[in-house]
């Protein structure tokens, strides 16, 4: 009887234990932040302060977006961000540190899709034109 009874004390305690999981720890830090000096700092001092970026803007390679998280999960619910950030550093010709741009959690502002309903562009048809349609239209290739 007393096995049972410590098996499910066991059970329920390790059930409601908080899991936390850290991506781009990084720069949640701010020291790590602080150390980041506009007009002194180049990519590569910055590459080695934060690490690489999370990812290049892609139509301006001057700009590097660092993006980290810290997820706290109880169990039986969904995870949901404690502290989020988004770092941008952007650098000028010469490859110094034109400007460092701090967003966090609470600069962002949750969207609200319709669910019902996605609307697209183009005629509607319906599932037999859709079946059906392409046929006698082929290209024999060549």
């Amino acid at each position: 009887m007393l096995r049972i009874i410590g098996i499910t004390i066991m059970l329920l305690t390790t059930a409601c234990s908080v899991k936390e999981s850290y991506h781009g720890a990084s720069i949640l830090n701010q020291e790590n932040l602080a150390t980041i000096m506009v007009g002194t700092d180049s990519k590569q001092t910055v590459a080695a302060k934060l690490g690489s970026p999370t990812v290049v803007a892609p139509l301006d390679p001057n700009r590097w977006i660092y993006v980290a998280q810290y997820m706290a999960t109880s169990s039986f619910s969904r995870p949901t961000p404690e502290d989020q950030r988004v770092i941008q550093v952007v650098f000028d010709d010469q490859g110094r540190v034109a400007e460092v741009i701090n967003k966090s959690k609470d600069d962002y502002v949750a969207l609200a899709p319709d669910g019902d309903e996605t609307e697209t562009f183009g005629r509607e048809i319906n599932i037999l034109q859709e079946v059906f349609g392409n046929i006698g239209r082929f290209n024999p290739g060549g």
